[in-house]
């Protein structure tokens, strides 16, 4: 081999072993520039793997919406009922307990009277709600003032004392074509004076039940318009004579 050819071959062994260093290094740093950026591709593509799902769902979760919304409108009536009840139970929770005699019913409501005590007077009330808000602003109404002569006496007795011949009395009574009556039957009244000038004589109806003595009080069928006219806010009380009770 000549001197030159020699050169040569030396020149291009060393030519080749530039070429794959600067490879090398080429490879090295392009791995550093796309080593970062790989994760932030691979988080994109789950973005839109993730979106693409959702979207997909979104029709089904749309649908379970009208389901609910549709199974809300047909519950809406008993849930309506629902709150109703609980409204009228906030305002009226006591317990109907009564009396077991008649002497006990005259001093428990006496004793109402004497504290000024609504609870304990609409215990002792055996009637229909609306029945029971007009009882209690009646009772409110009378109770500002003084009660005394608490005393029972018997349906023929009340009759006698208003001067009531109606056949009718004390007894289920028909008004506008309705049959107004008592939730249990009249056996009696409890009869007390209120002070004023004239000393105004009130009779409350007791009613006589398997358990034991109530107030009651003669109403229409709820629901009818008798009912909610019989059992509107009585008037506020003035110079004139106050309203006749419902016998």
């Amino acid at each position: 081999m000549s001197l030159s050819g020699s050169w040569l071959q030396k020149k291009s062994l060393l030519l080749t072993g530039d070429y794959c260093t600067l490879a090398v290094t080429s490879l090295v740093v392009l791995t550093c520039i796309i080593s970062p950026v790989i994760p932030a591709l691979a988080k994109d593509a789950d973005k839109a793997v993730a979106v693409k799902t959702a979207d997909k769902a979104a029709p089904a979760k749309a649908d379970d919406k009208a389901a609910l919304a549709k199974t809300a409108d047909k519950a809406s009536p008993a849930a309506s009922d629902k709150v109703e009840k609980s409204k009228h139970a906030s305002r009226f929770d006591e317990k109907i307990v009564g009396a077991k005699s008649a002497p006990d019913l005259v001093k428990k409501v006496e004793a109402a009277y004497t504290k000024k005590d609504t609870s304990a007077y609409l215990s002792l009330l055996q009637a229909p709600i609306r029945s029971r808000i007009r009882m209690k602003l009646q009772f409110k109404r009378d109770s500002n003032g003084t009660a005394s002569n608490f005393k029972y006496v018997t349906v023929a007795q009340e009759a006698a004392r208003i001067k009531d011949t109606d056949p009718s009395f004390a007894k289920a009574k028909t008004v506008a074509g309705v049959v107004e009556d008592y939730d249990l039957p009249v056996v009696g009244y409890i009869d007390f004076q209120l002070a004023s000038s004239t000393k105004q004589t009130i009779g409350l109806p007791v009613g006589k039940g398997k358990d034991g003595y109530y107030l009651v009080m003669r109403h229409a069928p709820e629901g009818s318009a008798n009912f909610a006219s019989a059992t509107a806010t009585p008037p506020a009380p003035g110079p004139a004579p106050a309203p006749a009770r419902a016998h």
